[in-house]
């Protein structure tokens, strides 16, 4: 099985079921990615299991095609999919920030961070 896959679409083009791999896309990015399309349809989570999630969008506008949905929310799925993927691998350096922004105390050494390796102005290198 793909990792996402239209298993079937209504006879009138008003519905369409999709299945998409719980190891390659967690609830949340789906559920993000059917945000997007609320105003045109309505998202129905069901019939997940250990393997896949079952996404059942239902057009909410008589002119809506079904199909042009669909393909839009699978662009929508892989768009968030990659800023899940990015908010993962930035959280330690946005916290960082986020604390060094609302901290009356410098987190970061700005003595060693801007210091020129010719300078020790913490006396260091004294034979002393």
């Amino acid at each position: 099985m793909h990792s996402t896959q239209i298993v079937e679409y209504s006879p009138d083009n008003k519905e369409a079921i999709l299945s998409f791999s719980i190891a390659e896309y967690p609830l949340d990015v789906l559920q993000r990615a059917a945000y997007r399309l609320t105003d045109r349809c309505f998202a129905k989570f069901s019939g997940s299991t250990d393997i896949v999630h079952q996404v059942v969008l239902s057009a909410k506008v008589a002119d809506l095609d079904i199909r042009v949905a669909a393909g839009e929310f699978c662009n929508a799925v892989l768009d968030e999919s990659l800023r899940k993927r990015i908010r993962d691998e930035t959280a330690i350096i946005r916290n960082l920030i986020f604390a060094q922004a609302f901290s009356d105390v410098e987190l970061l050494d700005t003595l060693r961070d801007g210091a020129d390796y010719r300078d020790d102005p913490l006396d260091i290198g004294s034979t002393a």
